[in-house]
């Protein structure tokens, strides 16, 4: 896996997940089988910027070359996919979400292991 077609494929996720999370956070909980809130909505809008800022960072770095930056930004994605599909598992887990909940759970893997075989690509 090329860093390029990792960096690539996420930030397009990513701006896909802000909009979403910006615009039409209820409907996501919702699908998600969540009891929605204010509370929740606050939360998401607020990821949804974060979103939006990595997939921006990921846009902008996708050509760079091997380097330590290069393998922060790789490490520093792998640990936040893989941390958002465990987190998906124990919410399901804890039946506070459906099993809808597992579509994001793959897409998070695939992108978690994107960056690892970026990393020990190098």
């Amino acid at each position: 896996m090329s860093f390029q077609i990792a960096a690539t494929a996420t930030s397009i996720a990513g701006f896909i997940l802000a909009g979403v999370w910006m615009l039409a956070g209820q409907k996501l909980l919702q699908n998600w089988g969540v009891v929605v809130h204010d509370d929740g909505l606050i939360v998401g809008r607020r990821m949804g910027v974060v979103y939006f800022g990595n997939a921006v960072m990921l846009l902008l770095s996708r050509t760079a070359p091997a380097s330590e930056l290069r393998d922060a930004i790789c490490i520093g994605m792998l640990l936040s996919m893989s941390g958002l599909a465990s987190l998906g598992i124990y919410e399901f887990r804890a039946r506070r979400a459906g099993a809808q909940i597992f579509g994001g759970v793959v897409i998070e893997l695939a992108f978690a292991l994107a960056f690892a075989a970026v990393l020990l690509g190098n």
